[in-house]
């Protein structure tokens, strides 16, 4: 099953320099952005709510990123191929002596 992540633009701007930068129109900025991820399979889609606060200011946009099932498939493809490697060549620690 694919499982839907959300994110806030609030977040972003907090953690992104790439967003910290733009001063102007950061939704259409990260709305371009989220387009070319989903032109590119990388997401399905997404949707967009608006939060509203005390006089209908727009306070926050909650984005929902729903993954393209490509973009999936390749990563429980890595996900094996990571999990395979720790198999095969397990990390051993020396053993403790007594003293």
């Amino acid at each position: 099953m694919l499982e839907n992540k959300a994110l806030s633009r609030g977040i972003i701007e907090k953690s992104a320099t790439i967003l910290a930068e733009i001063t102007i129109r950061k939704s259409q900025y990260l709305e371009q952005t989220l387009e070319e991820l989903n032109k590119k399979n990388i997401i399905y889609g997404f949707q967009k709510e608006i939060r509203r606060g005390k006089y209908n200011r727009i306070d926050d946009v909650l984005y929902k990123l729903m993954p393209s099932i490509e973009f999936t498939n390749e990563m429980k493809k890595a996900n094996k191929r990571a999990a395979d490697i720790h198999t095969k060549f397990p990390v051993r620690l020396p053993a403790h002596r007594k003293l």
